[in-house]
């Protein structure tokens, strides 16, 4: 009898594993499709099974984040927080996420925090992805009148990936006056990388007016 009541637990554990596996799915393609509202469905119904997994909190605030519900995406990217191991990690998409909410709601400082640990989770696998996160920390900064702490965050964008070609534009602006050789060599890469980008022509005008 013991070993029948064990199996039972065993399927009926199997079964609700399976559920909340079809409701992550189902909310992960939601999202994809940017049905952001389903996606939220999915995700609290997952949650409705088992509300300890960091994974479907987590997906949860990215799908309110798209619904631009921020109060309620910081409150599901805590939970995630709360609940992550070192055997459920939140990857480097979650804390660049996590940066644009805090953004969102005007908290700068939080914002690039949690761009830096984006940005450090895949500084050595994903050049590119960590030079997306020292970028929208230079954009907070540029935002916020703080050119210095956004040249610095610029230039660690550079190191990660010297092709970011909008690192190249938004330093060439802010070099102007003050290093106008850089200005010059930064404003001409960011045509020569990106020429059909929407600032390129505001870009050659500027070259045009600083080259003899």
């Amino acid at each position: 009898a013991a070993i029948e009541a064990q199996r039972a637990e065993d399927e009926r554990r199997l079964q609700l594993m399976a559920a909340v596996r079809g409701e992550y799915n189902a909310g992960v393609q939601f999202h994809i499709q940017e049905e952001y509202q389903q996606a939220v469905n999915s995700f609290k119904l997952g949650l409705e099974k088992n509300d300890q997994l960091p994974a479907l909190w987590a997906n949860l605030s990215l799908s309110y984040a798209g619904l631009e519900s921020y109060d309620e995406a910081l409150n599901a990217a805590e939970k995630a927080m709360e609940l992550a191991t070192e055997e459920t990690p939140l990857d480097s998409g979650f804390y660049q996420t996590l940066g644009g909410i805090y953004a969102a709601k005007g908290d700068l400082n939080k914002a690039n925090e949690a761009y830096l640990e984006a940005a450090t989770l895949v500084a050595d696998t994903d050049p590119q992805a960590a030079a997306a996160s020292y970028y929208n920390i230079a954009a907070t900064m540029i935002n916020s009148g703080q050119n210095t702490a956004a040249t610095e965050a610029l230039n660690k964008t550079l190191e990660a990936d010297p092709n970011y070609s909008e690192a190249h534009y938004q330093l060439g602006l802010i070099l102007l006056g003050t290093e106008m050789e850089k200005a010059v060599n930064h404003l001409k890469t960011y045509v020569e990388l990106t020429p059909d980008a929407p600032n390129a022509a505001v870009a050659q005008e500027l070259l045009s007016q600083l080259s003899p």
